[in-house]
């Protein structure tokens, strides 16, 4: 068994659907977090407890620095005295997230077209807050799936109709899970 960190909800379900489609039935449990913060401080002492009874690993965003998050991760394996594999969203080397990585999988471009020009039209009129990934992704799946499966929890990113899994841009994550 093999239980992987993640640092929430919508990273659960990805890194779930996405073990379904390149490891079916390899017993990996998937657990998140409530962010980052939560997952350095609270879900430490259940990291260090489930290293004892198996193998561990941890799937975070990079974010805007990949150093410091490295320095993060490796302090709490010091403090844990407990080494586990992680991987940095989007692809290990680059700064970004899981929406990075989702806005690269979605099948259908249109949606993503629209959602630029209104992103423009926001920028344009001078208004105080744009859009972000999260909120394209979730457009992008109400424009396609519908309004359910729009929720973060309810995605099913193994419907070819809708994700690519099968991207270059997933080779690096598909490679650390697959080594798991």
């Amino acid at each position: 068994m093999i239980t992987i960190y993640t640092e929430g909800k919508a990273d659960k379900k990805f890194i779930e659907d996405l073990c379904k489609h390149i490891k079916p039935n390899k017993g990996i449990r998937v657990k998140a977090s409530e962010g980052i913060s939560d997952l350095l401080r609270y879900s430490a002492q259940n990291i260090k407890q489930d290293a004892e009874k198996s193998s561990v690993a941890v799937i975070v965003d990079a974010n805007n620095d990949i150093t410091d998050r490295k320095k993060e991760l490796n302090k709490l394996q010091k403090e844990l005295g407990v080494k586990f594999p992680y991987f940095l969203l989007p692809n290990n080397k680059d700064k970004g997230n899981l929406e990075t990585l989702l806005l690269a999988v979605c099948k259908d471009p249109r949606p993503s077209e629209c959602f630029t020009q209104y992103k423009k039209c926001i920028k344009d009129k001078k208004l105080p807050h744009s859009p972000d990934k999260k909120a394209e992704i979730y457009a992008y799946c109400q424009t396609i799936a519908g309004a359910e499966e729009a929720k973060e929890t309810e995605r099913n990113y193994t419907d070819k109709k809708i994700w690519n899994l099968d991207i270059p841009k997933l080779q690096p994550l598909k490679k650390f899970l697959t080594e798991l």
